[in-house]
């Protein structure tokens, strides 16, 4: 028989359907949706939502993609059929996000979460600093984490306490981790730091919900999830059976799941890829442990280099770095420096 028991502290959910669901609709969500999305959350009881597109606050303007709604217009259009709900932006170092766009939602956002790599903290410092200058709270997204060492992941979550932040996030952008990992490293914080942690997770490895219940049984404070797993890649904890999971443990007797299962049904489902599990690809990735986002970029890398792309996928997975190494690599595996790597690199 299951041994249920009671966690002693209620954990806080955050949705990321519209920001992580926009990767896999090319930016196309409307205003409209948007709004639906954030009533239906609120409805749930859910008290986080961070809408806005892909990669951060004024990524669209440095990759030139033309999004359906902005950021602001999708702040404002679930604004107004919400009361309670906090609806917050993803934002970046500079130059992707500058202290302009920051000024400029200002008055929208009731938090940002402001990310950096995590062997490249200092990065994002200044933004930090700005926004808690504005009084805006910051959750700091350590993204890449499963590429660095629990020591280093318990530094870098230092280093964003010292910035002001007022939460800290481990994101494991890659979906390389297992549940044990997760449970160690959110203790290990627990006894480091004093501000609040979060959890993050990706399905790669089909493991985003046991990683996020791991994060909940060793005490995180947040944790994310998206209506019908919706994200990059291979998506992001399905919240509504995170939501099952955690009532099952005595927890989130005040959410209510139909809810979530309607709006998951109605709102996001209608938008989905056809396709059913994880695409073998992201599989991959998540063994390696490297992040070749967007996908199909890279597959064109190895084509021109004509290098076997799982090879060329197991070759970046042998270095440290967060960021892919693609000229050190081709090198390695005998091919030349081509013209897609330098596209790529831009």
């Amino acid at each position: 028989m299951l041994n249920v028991r009671d966690m002693a502290k209620e954990v806080q959910l955050m949705d990321v359907t519209v920001r992580e669901g926009s990767y896999v609709i090319q930016y196309r969500w409307s205003a409209k949706q948007v709004a639906d999305i954030a009533k239906a959350i609120e409805e749930a009881g859910i008290p986080y939502m961070e809408v806005g597109n892909g990669g951060g606050l004024g990524i669209t303007e440095y990759n030139g993609v033309k999004p359906q709604s902005s950021d602001v217009e999708q702040l404002r259009a679930a604004r107004k059929t919400t009361q309670k709900l906090k609806l917050g932006l993803l934002a970046n170092p500079e130059p992707f996000t500058t202290r302009e766009h920051i000024k400029a939602v200002k008055k929208e956002v009731d938090f940002l979460r402001i990310a950096a790599r995590i062997d490249n903290m200092e990065a994002s410092k200044k933004n930090v600093e700005y926004a808690r200058s504005l009084r805006i709270p910051v959750f700091f997204q350590m993204m890449r984490a499963s590429k660095r060492s629990l020591k280093e992941i318990v530094k870098a979550a230092k280093l964003a306490e010292s910035f002001g932040s007022s939460a800290v996030y481990v994101v494991d952008t890659i979906g390389n981790f297992l549940p044990s990992q997760v449970s160690d490293i959110v203790k290990a914080l627990k006894d480091t730091i004093k501000i609040p942690i979060g959890f993050h997770a990706h399905n790669n490895l089909m493991l985003a919900v046991a990683n996020s219940l791991a994060a909940v049984e060793a005490g995180v404070d947040y944790t994310d999830g998206s209506l019908f797993g919706f994200g990059r890649d291979a998506g992001n904890t399905q919240l509504e059976a995170l939501v099952a999971v955690l009532k099952r443990k005595g927890q989130l007797k005040k959410i209510n799941f139909d809810k979530l299962l309607e709006a998951a049904s109605t709102l996001v489902a209608p938008m989905m890829p056809t396709a059913q599990g994880v695409d073998p690809a992201q599989v991959a990735t998540a063994a390696a442990n490297v992040c070749l986002y967007p996908m199909q970029a890279y597959r064109q890398i190895a084509r021109d280099a004509k290098v076997d792309f799982l090879t060329l996928m197991r070759k970046l997975g042998e270095y440290p770095e967060t960021e892919p190494d693609i000229q050190r690599a081709l090198k390695e595996l005998g091919a030349g420096v081509i013209a897609s790597v330098a596209k790529q690199s831009r």
